[in-house]
């Protein structure tokens, strides 16, 4: 098989990085209640370090130094914004590009909702001025609006009819974004700041339509297009056309459509996803419940992101960092979708961790993704340039190995790093692989992938 490595690149806007969904939820009571103390805050920071994600997203609760919610009154000294900032500035020390997302409260009276956005405004003046925190880059206005902020069409009746009457309409939406907008430049937050809309995560019909929505109503404003996507494989068809999923690659395909070659566009929740899915379960898979523990999840996942990447989007946040219960509902358990399991189960890194550790710390903000031909192929390719030159991966999805050739403009030497299922440990701590170098001949490089192995060259 035979791979062919190009100069032109998938998308004009530069490349913001791989990334993890990085909420402080770790220092709530719930989780001090189930034994989290100092030295597992620590764990996890070291991991975070290790990992270096290049982008992450957090939630944000407005009470947390706005107890009034009135926009104006604001109380740093408390331990909530603390333990933000504790977040922040792990995050900031390796680089990381945050996206800070307004989250509670969640749609009060709409009177009520500018204030909120005005808090978020100081909090962002805040981090920059007083606290020296330099890696915020995006402000989004709600997380998935597409189910709080209605907009009017047969899909979307068929989707919340019940709730039209009870909640707040797209204009509302489309009105709060560009107020965010104006208070972002009158204090001068943006450029550096930029607005994330569309946010959207409901099935594939509704998700764009809501991109249409959102390209339409930001059409003039220098804005970040956004959406998650859980979506089951689209050979496994939902029998409700509502939900019907073309795949990752068409999916993508139809937004670099909508938005143009120029609009920036990232996926900020992504993971797998099978029967069962839900806010907190990722469902269950052909090896039981523990879906993403399963060795082939370091295969599918690292499939969508090279997939993501490959076809024009310009960055991806995996969903979530690690087990963990959200805020106070203990009832619903920790979060099942993390890197690693939760502390009972001594944080044990699922085996998805060490595959998609190798990516974060491979394919950086900042580069260019160009493109690879084949783009459709049995082993997935994507390759990156940048300021420390080339990036290439390869993925092997199959159960045997494979032998494939790379040709282009290669440098005279590659750094190899190689995660597949022999090497990573039943235990552990930090991210594992086996590293090694290559050297091409005549601008041809033969490799043997590993079946499940995925390997990044670097040189």
């Amino acid at each position: 098989m035979k791979f062919q490595i190009t100069k032109t690149p998938v998308s004009r806007p530069q490349f913001r990085g791989i990334g993890v969904e990085a909420d402080c939820c770790i220092f709530s009571p719930t989780n001090a209640a189930n034994g989290v103390t100092e030295p597992d805050l620590q764990l996890i920071e070291r991991r975070i370090r290790a990992l270096r994600p290049g982008i992450a997203r957090l939630f944000v609760a407005v009470g947390w130094f706005n107890p009034s919610l009135d926009g104006r009154t604001f109380d740093w000294t408390r331990i909530e914004y603390r333990q933000l900032l504790r977040q922040l500035q792990l995050l900031d020390a390796v680089g990381t590009h945050c996206n800070l997302v307004l989250f509670e409260p969640l749609l009060p009276a709409p009177s009520a909702l500018p204030p909120l956005v005005d808090a978020m405004i100081a909090l962002l003046e805040r981090l920059r001025d007083a606290e020296a925190i330099r890696g915020i880059r995006w402000l989004t206005i709600y997380n998935e609006p597409d189910g709080n902020f209605l907009h009017d069409s047969r899909l979307s009746r068929a989707i919340f009819g019940e709730r039209f009457g009870k909640q707040q309409l797209f204009p509302e939406y489309v009105h709060l974004n560009r107020y965010a907008a104006e208070r972002l430049r009158e204090r001068a937050l943006y450029p550096a700041v930029r607005l994330a809309v569309a946010d959207t995560v409901w099935g594939h019909p509704m998700r764009v339509e809501r991109m249409q929505l959102c390209a339409a109503a930001f059409a003039d404003l220098d804005v970040t297009f956004s959406y998650h996507q859980y979506a089951y494989d689209p050979c496994v068809p939902n029998p409700n056309p509502d939900y019907a999923f073309p795949g990752v690659a068409e999916e993508v395909r139809l937004f670099r459509q909508l938005l143009g070659a120029d609009r920036e566009l990232m996926v900020w929740e992504f993971n797998r996803a099978a029967p069962g899915f839900n806010s907190h379960y990722p469902g269950t898979g052909d090896h039981g419940t523990d879906l993403l523990g399963a060795l082939d999840t370091g295969v599918a996942v690292s499939q969508k992101v090279l997939t993501f990447l490959a076809h024009g989007v310009d960055g991806v946040c995996l969903w979530c960092l690690h087990d963990v219960f959200y805020g106070d509902w203990p009832k619903l358990g920790p979060m099942r979708f993390g890197l690693w399991r939760y502390k009972w189960e001594q944080w044990q890194p699922r085996p998805y961790y060490h595959y998609y550790a190798a990516l974060c710390n491979a394919f950086r903000p900042g580069q260019q993704i160009v493109r690879v031909e084949p783009v459709q192929a049995d082993v997935t390719a994507l390759a990156a340039v940048g300021a420390d030159g080339l990036t290439v991966a390869l993925l092997n999805p199959s159960a045997q190995p494979a032998t494939i050739t790379l040709q282009g403009d290669l440098p005279a030497t590659f750094h190899r790093r190689r995660v597949y299922p022999a090497i990573l440990p039943r235990e552990g701590d930090l991210p594992v692989a086996e590293t090694g170098t290559g050297a091409p001949r005549d601008n041809h490089l033969q490799l043997v992938l590993e079946p499940a192995e995925l390997t990044i060259l670097t040189g």
